[in-house]
């Protein structure tokens, strides 16, 4: 069996990893941890495909961040899962698309992601990477939600939407 982990952060991949950890897999389940860098402006984009040099320090700080969260992550799978075959994948792009991509060309057997639970007009304008993958996912999926998590009124943003676009912004 292979399970695709789309991981984007430290608050929702502790859920998905705690969910991998003590659900019971096959012996021959094969884990990939799979980080998207966001662009997070159409601006960045096309600085990427320019090589501008701010945006490619942008980038690499992110990748850098992405790696250590996922090594932690494979650390704790290791740890839990003795024995279980445990590989990292970081690309840039935009997740959705990266995610489905990847599942297609790995031969996922499943996905297991997070949800940020907006709804309404929020989910229409920012976009649902867990809805656009659950519906157009080549296998299963399974979406982990925080525990005690409710949907977030449309319009608002969580705590970890705001720190992160607070991230965001001070490190370009």
């Amino acid at each position: 069996m292979k399970v695709l982990i789309p991981v984007q952060d430290g608050v929702f991949g502790d859920a998905i990893i705690e969910m991998i950890t003590n659900h019971k897999w096959p012996v021959d389940t094969q884990f990939k941890l799979f980080n998207v860098v966001e662009y997070t402006t159409y601006g960045e984009m096309i600085g990427e495909m320019h090589c501008c040099d701010s945006t490619q320090k942008v980038y690499a700080e992110r990748e850098t961040m992405a790696k250590e969260l996922l090594d932690q992550y494979s650390r704790q799978i290791d740890f839990a899962l003795p024995g279980a075959f445990v590989q990292q994948k970081i690309q840039c792009g935009i997740p959705k698309e990266m995610i489905l991509d990847e599942a297609e060309a790995w031969g996922a057997d499943m996905i297991v992601m997070g949800s940020h639970a907006r709804k309404g007009l929020s989910r229409f304008l920012l976009g649902s990477v867990s809805m656009a993958v659950l519906s157009q996912a080549p296998c299963s999926v399974v979406i982990v939600k925080l525990p005690g998590q409710k949907p977030a009124a449309a319009g608002t943003r969580t705590e970890h939407e705001t720190k992160v676009e607070a991230g965001v912004r001070a490190s370009a």
